[in-house]
């Protein structure tokens, strides 16, 4: 299966074959982190599961959620796979760096709660920085780039170092939140367990893969608690109840394979979970207003 480039940023090219020859010529990254320059991207690279962290250098217009951020010259984003988001260059000129990472590729061999807050905030993804802050981060971008071509034996714990340091120069940046780090409660460390479960799902790569945890009871039994107790702590700290998100990251699969796969409705209703296809194609119409078909064929 192939997706299409869907994410609007910068004419760079991205070459898939990078990722693809990540993961050939060096298990140790298995395929869990990949970095190139901006301007290399037409389109944008699209992975659902990955963080991405990007260093701009130009100005433009920044859509993520539901929130809009205009850089003026240069900035850092954060990226978070559950959040979509696009990019509107303004300059002629769109340099920096992308840099794409898994979860289990940041949080390797520290404790999780280190980098999870500020991974999966979504109130301000954008840092902004002085000229000397921006050239240091790039310096260290840099760096990545010259291990990711060494023959070095531990490349992958000095990036994954680098990768650290990125992150920790951004928590200080955000005083408060580097706080907040040393108070997570219950809830939000519950929070943080359920989303990870529900988008490690995603993408889907081939009709024969179907969804384990669908329903609400599913999660809570893998997570092992009530359902009631899951919704309160949901609901808390993202607004949304478990079906609600259950049902976001469903819309958004179905579209994206509608749009960018040759499977049958009948497969992606199947691999989604769905007992009947009809049951999908009215759970379509119900949450985007169109029919699979008319999604799939918008000018029909």
């Amino acid at each position: 299966m192939k997706y299409i480039n869907s994410f609007q940023d910068i004419p760079v090219e991205v070459d898939f074959a990078d990722m693809k020859q990540l993961k050939t010529s060096n298990n140790s990254f298995d395929g869990q982190f990949n970095i190139f320059p901006r301007w290399r991207c037409k389109g944008t690279y699209l992975r659902r599961d990955f963080f991405k962290l990007v260093l701009v250098k130009g100005s433009g217009i920044l859509r993520y959620a539901e929130k809009e951020f205009k850089i003026i010259d240069s900035a850092i984003f954060l990226a978070n796979p559950r959040i979509p988001y696009s990019w509107t260059p303004i300059s002629e000129v769109q340099e920096g760096w992308i840099c794409m990472f898994s979860q289990e590729f940041v949080c390797k061999n520290i404790d999780d709660d280190k980098f999870l807050p500020l991974l999966n905030s979504i109130s301000n993804p954008v840092f902004f920085m002085n000229e000397n802050e921006l050239e240091y981060m790039n310096t260290i971008f840099k760096k990545i780039v010259m291990e990711m071509s060494s023959e070095y034996l531990y490349k992958t714990e000095i990036i994954r170092n680098y990768l650290h340091l990125i992150i920790h120069e951004l928590q200080k940046l955000r005083p408060q939140a580097n706080i907040d780090l040393f108070r997570i409660d219950a809830s939000k460390r519950l929070t943080y367990q359920f989303l990870e479960l529900l988008e490690y799902q995603f993408p889907l790569d081939s009709p024969e893969m179907t969804l384990e945890l669908r329903a609400p009871k599913d999660f809570a039994s893998k997570l092992s608690v009530h359902v009631n107790h899951l919704n309160y702590s949901l609901k808390k700290n993202t607004g949304k109840t478990s079906r609600h998100l259950i049902t976001d990251s469903l819309i958004r699969e179905s579209m994206a394979l509608l749009k960018n796969t040759d499977w049958t409705i009948s497969e992606i209703a199947y691999s989604l979970g769905f007992e009947y296809p009809s049951h999908f194609t009215n759970f379509v119409k119900k949450h985007t207003k169109s029919t699979p078909k008319e999604i799939r064929f918008p000018t029909l």
